[in-house]
């Protein structure tokens, strides 16, 4: 009996003691609870501003550690300076980014001035500083702009441009690398590619390593596996410098030095030098096994080793 009384009074208390830490568990949470959120509500209401981008679209938000337009970033804010991350921008929504805008699918600012790293694809309109993407592509770059794949921009690149397959720019001033090609409508400056360079109107040095120099006008020094545009009736109009091609040269006219196993041209001012080199108007010289120029004296036009005229 006393011991089935001792028992009792054990599991009672044992009860009791289960209940009061019980209840001092909660109340501990339910106060680090209140002091947790009153916390949050402060530092929401002073250091965090959850806004909406209502000039854009209203269903948008954006967090922002800091103040609304300063701090870090996540999600569409319209105008921001610091540090901005997000997943997939959507169209027309971010306007302005200063310091780093990055997202792990597609950054697409109106301006980004700073980093800017979209790791899919980088379609900033304009960025000035670095610019990453496996698909850069935008209007304008002023810096260092990169693509893993294409670096392409449909206005103006101003830095350097690099690109694992294409890179090109609707004017591209500085240096352009596409490790299969590089191209622009004006170039001004260095365009290396690993299988064609070209541009309407380059002035500079073009460099295809194992391809092709392509262009209407072209100013400075290139050097390739051909400088020529195919089919040969459509020659590239004006090269005036210096032409270096491993195969064959096929211009309109030439103001300069051409060095090549076959030079062709309408016009050539200045020297050619090569196994076979034919002009139908010749100021100059030409080197090579078999020289053809169409304006001097019928006996004089085809000779062998040198050919020279310096009249009309």
């Amino acid at each position: 009996m006393k011991n089935t009384i001792l028992l009792t009074q054990f599991f009672t208390a044992f009860k009791q003691v289960i209940n009061i830490k019980l209840y001092l568990k909660f109340s501990i949470f339910l106060i680090l609870g209140l002091l947790l959120s009153s916390q949050l509500a402060q530092a929401q209401a002073d250091d965090i501003y959850i806004g909406q981008n209502e000039d854009v679209y209203e269903d948008e938000s954006f967090l922002s550690l800091g103040t609304k337009n300063v701090g870090i970033a996540f999600g569409h804010s319209k105008i921001y300076s610091g540090l901005r991350f997000n997943l997939w921008d959507k169209k027309g929504y971010v306007q302005k980014v200063n310091c780093l805008n990055f997202g792990l699918g597609r950054i697409n600012a109106r301006k980004s001035n700073g980093l800017a790293i979209g790791i899919l694809i980088n379609a900033d309109s304009t960025n000035n500083g670095l610019s990453f993407g496996l698909v850069n592509r935008g209007k304008n770059r002023n810096g260092l702009a990169i693509g893993g794949f294409t670096s392409y921009f449909s206005d103006t690149a101003n830095g350097v441009i690099i690109a694992g397959l294409h890179s090109g720019a609707r004017v591209m001033n500085g240096l352009g690398l596409g490790m299969m090609s590089t191209e622009a409508i004006v170039f001004n400056g260095i365009g290396i590619g690993g299988s064609a360079v070209g541009a309407y109107k380059f002035n500079g040095i073009g460099i295809a390593i194992m391809g092709g120099v392509v262009g209407d006008t072209l100013n400075g020094l290139f050097l390739g596996l051909d400088i020529s545009k195919f089919p040969f009736e459509k020659r590239i109009h004006q090269l005036n410098g210096l032409g270096i091609a491993y195969l064959l040269t096929v211009v309109n006219e030439t103001n300069g030095v051409v060095l090549s196993p076959i030079n062709l041209s309408k016009e050539q001012n200045g020297v050619s030098v090569g196994v076979f080199n034919m002009t139908e108007k010749l100021r100059g010289f030409q080197f090579g096994l078999i020289n053809y120029a169409g304006n001097n004296h019928r006996l004089l036009r085809w000779l062998p080793i040198i050919n020279m005229h310096f009249g009309k």
